[in-house]
């Protein structure tokens, strides 16, 4: 999703180059706000991400993450890029 943001900014909403370099978190953020699906599904993907990881999961108190989330990020990312005209 890091990868997909940072290009939109750069290619297409005229950000530098330098974009790349940023978290999902500070992309998402660069968003327009009128965007909310767009960045709602960015942000599922960004909130899912850190409970893969086991010291993430003890701090948050989280259950251990399935196939079914997996399907619903890869979803999530699916719609981000129809939304940018850059798949059917």
């Amino acid at each position: 999703m890091g990868v997909i943001l940072s290009a939109h900014l750069h290619l297409d909403a005229g950000e530098d180059a330098k974009v790349i370099e940023k978290d999902l978190g500070a992309l998402i953020a660069k968003l327009p706000p009128e965007s909310k699906l767009f960045r709602a599904a960015a942000d599922v993907v960004c909130k899912l991400h850190p409970r893969g990881k086991s010291n993430e999961q003890q701090r948050l108190g989280t259950r251990d993450v399935t196939d079914a989330d997996g399907a619903f990020a890869i979803e999530a990312l699916g719609f981000v890029l129809r939304d940018l005209g850059w798949a059917r």
